[in-house]
């Protein structure tokens, strides 16, 4: 049966938007990937509320938005809750890209055009590293010595 706005008036139209969003949450959940890592504390539509696992087996606490992301794209990156597919308000990249890089980098996300990662450099420390994504013709990057290039 078809709603009129007519009869979403009154207490059925707060109804509706809850049931909606109710709707959009659990779907989403389905198919966001830190269910695999996270030990979730709490959760909502608007927020998640977990502690998720390291490479190295430690626990990070997480107070997430999850208006940050797109259904069905939140990820544990090394103990950190990130969208590895968000809306970036315009024009910009806004998937993370294909590549070696994400076996020796951690904590990767796009800002505007820009892929942005901590990345194990040859004696196994950590640098911040960034790449501007329109410069790679393939839309893929690797990691060398730390630092993100285009493959």
């Amino acid at each position: 049966m078809l709603l009129s706005t007519t009869k979403l008036g009154g207490i059925m139209k707060p109804f509706f938007i809850f049931f909606t969003t109710l709707c959009t949450f659990f779907s989403a959940q389905a198919y966001d990937s830190y269910y695999q890592s996270c030990s979730v504390r709490y959760e909502d539509a608007y927020v998640i509320q977990a502690d998720c696992r390291t490479v190295n087996g430690n626990y990070i606490y997480n107070n997430f938005d999850r208006s940050r992301c797109q259904p069905g794209t939140i990820s544990n990156q090394n103990g950190r809750l990130t969208c590895v597919y968000y809306s970036n308000g315009g024009g910009g990249w806004s998937q993370l890209p294909y590549g070696s890089y994400s076996q020796s980098c951690q904590s990767c996300y796009m800002n505007g055009s820009t892929l942005q990662c901590q990345c194990r450099t040859v004696n196994n420390s950590w640098r911040a590293a960034s790449l501007y994504m329109p410069s790679c013709y393939n839309y893929s990057a690797g990691n060398q010595n730390g630092r993100l290039v285009c493959e």
